[in-house]
């Protein structure tokens, strides 16, 4: 018997892999406190090595489901460029007093939501050579209304792993 199905080109498959650029609305699933890797810049010289927020955000789609988007969140200093995404990823969650009285901690940001900032990017998957498009977070946007969950109840358990 043959299977129900409708055949899929490889040009539908990227399309359904990543998300659209935009904003959508996250959950925090996972995120684990950790070090930058480091390595070296373009001009051979090394990268400073700084504490991060390795970050699994559950986004949440219209039809209900749910698409997992990574993220890392470097703890830099104020004078560094890219230290507005933390205030914002505080912000969006609902945690800017905290950030601004220096008193947060990863563990606040367990099950919380907001709104980020996606973008679609191409990326060279270093195992097989191919030229993929993946989501990349860009931002995190502080919600102008409070946000609720969205997901028939989900996202929050009480067993969501955060270390």
């Amino acid at each position: 018997m043959t299977l129900a199905y409708k055949p899929l080109s490889e040009h539908d498959i990227e399309r359904l892999r990543c998300l659209p650029a935009g904003e959508h609305e996250f959950y925090v699933s996972e995120l684990l406190q950790t070090k930058s890797k480091g390595g070296m810049d373009k001009n051979g010289n090394p990268k400073k090595i700084y504490d991060m927020l390795a970050v699994t955000l559950k986004i949440l789609l219209p039809t209900g489901g749910e698409r997992q988007v990574k993220d890392w969140v470097l703890i830099v200093p104020d004078e560094d460029a890219m230290g507005f995404k933390l205030r914002h990823f505080a912000a969006t969650c609902g945690l800017l007093d905290k950030y601004e009285a220096g008193t947060l901690d990863a563990h606040d940001f367990a099950a919380k939501f907001g709104i980020v900032k996606l973008a679609v990017q191409d990326f060279i998957d270093q195992k097989t050579g191919e030229l993929k498009k993946v989501n990349a977070v860009v931002d995190y946007i502080k919600s102008k209304v409070k946000l609720e969950p969205t997901s028939q109840g989900k996202p929050f358990d009480d067993d969501i792993p955060f270390l």
